[in-house]
């Protein structure tokens, strides 16, 4: 009973890593889009809050990929450690 807890609580901390880790690249693409301007970035979540707040994949082509550039790695692994 004991080890099927233990897989339980991994599969959910697994789990919950994968959901961060993705739905915090989203941010940080739409973050880098807007120039790391919180004001900007606030904009753009009150003017696509179905885009925002959905956890579908949008369809509609990038206009510019995310690009992990040494500001970007820090703020997602931030990101991760408050996160999780």
């Amino acid at each position: 009973m004991f080890d099927f807890a233990i897989w339980i609580l991994l599969l959910l901390v697994v789990g919950g890593l994968i959901f961060i880790g993705k739905r915090s690249k989203d941010s940080l693409h739409i973050v880098q889009l807007e120039g790391y301007e919180k004001e900007n970035y606030k904009k753009w979540v009150d003017n696509n809050k179905e885009k925002a707040y959905s956890f579908k994949k949008s369809s509609e082509p990038v206009k510019k990929a995310l690009v992990f550039t040494d500001r970007a790695k820090r703020l997602y692994i931030a990101n991760l450690i408050i996160g999780f």
